[in-house]
């Protein structure tokens, strides 16, 4: 008998059809002139020069080293989302992912449809937002990834890479996505080949395949670069920008920290990111791609309400506009 996760990686027609995925442009096999397609340039909802996404990192509770409790169900999310004016969701495994029964997933597409709100992007297993050691194993195995991306209508699939014996595996993962028109992306996060702007550089070119980009966040550079400077965030944007297809909004002061990261702080607070700067590099390659409020409940006196609401309120005054370069 198949389980679930077999289910979802039959790649059956059916999916393939009753959930077509946008259109992007084929990627070459191997090219040197970099990425061919900028999703930054894309807005993915009409009339939104930046809309804004609720991660459900921002409704989670404990975790182990395996898997994340969330402390809304997949209805109370959506009612949290749309109830504040969201565009849209990050689609965490804590909320649906491929361990949920196949039906319960094509239940939860269809609420989020009837809800107006789309998915910027999905990852559908614990490892890769844990990022423990098994974080690259999807991209050996990636069709359950994309056929799960495809019941949410999302073209976006968020993977994990922690060496360079990953790339090879990212590439030809990758490929596969492309045949279904569809994007991997990565996190620039601790402990991954992303976690500073030149690693994340070297990474993308060495993988060089026009639907792989990146979710970036600069607070997981604040927090990771020991020589950190503000200075280089607009030139850093404008130069790995073609690849910029989320951005991750939270806050953190100061530099690398002990074992496990600094603790977030609200996206207001002084002394961490400087989003003056972030948005001056966003608005100058008139970035029009999804801003995900990524920021966990513990600034907010542990409430995941309050946590949302202050969050969207701060990134909405950013993305009403795209000031001209």
């Amino acid at each position: 008998m198949l389980n679930r996760r077999d289910f979802l990686g039959l790649g059956t027609a059916a999916v393939a059809a009753s959930y077509a995925s946008p259109s992007i442009a084929a990627p070459a096999k191997s090219s040197s002139a970099g990425p061919k397609i900028n999703k930054a340039f894309e807005s993915p909802v009409p009339g939104k020069p930046m809309p804004i996404s609720l991660s459900a990192i921002t409704t989670e509770g404990d975790r182990t080293r395996t898997s994340i409790a969330n402390l809304k169900t997949f209805p109370e999310f959506v009612q949290l989302a749309k109830g504040l004016g969201f565009d849209g969701i990050h689609l965490r495994a804590s909320l649906a992912g491929l361990q949920t029964p196949l039906g319960e997933l094509y239940e939860q597409s269809a609420m989020l449809q009837k809800a107006g709100l789309r998915v910027s992007s999905v990852v559908p297993d614990f490892d890769v937002p844990i990022n423990n050691a098994r974080a690259a194993d999807c991209l050996r195995n990636i069709a359950p990834y994309l056929n799960f991306a495809e019941i949410f209508k999302c073209d976006m699939i968020r993977v994990g890479l922690k060496s360079e014996a990953d790339i090879p595996w990212a590439q030809r993962a990758a490929d596969e996505a492309a045949d279904r028109k569809l994007c991997l992306t990565h996190h620039d996060e601790a402990n991954t080949m992303f976690e500073n702007f030149t690693l994340s550089m070297k990474t993308l070119k060495a993988i060089n395949r026009p639907n792989f980009g990146m979710i970036y966040d600069e607070a997981q550079w604040l927090a990771n670069t020991p020589d950190y400077q503000e200075s280089r965030i607009v030139p850093q944007i404008q130069q790995i920008g073609p690849w910029i297809w989320e951005v991750f909004c939270k806050n953190n002061n100061g530099g690398p920290g002990p074992k496990g990261g600094r603790p977030e702080t609200k996206l207001t607070a002084s002394g961490g990111v400087n989003y003056e700067k972030v948005f001056e590099g966003l608005y100058s390659i008139k970035y029009k791609g999804w801003l995900t409020t990524h920021n966990k409940r513990d600034a907010y006196d542990n409430s995941v309400d309050l946590a949302a609401q202050q969050a969207f309120e701060f990134l909405t005054r950013y993305a009403s506009h795209v000031r001209p370069s």
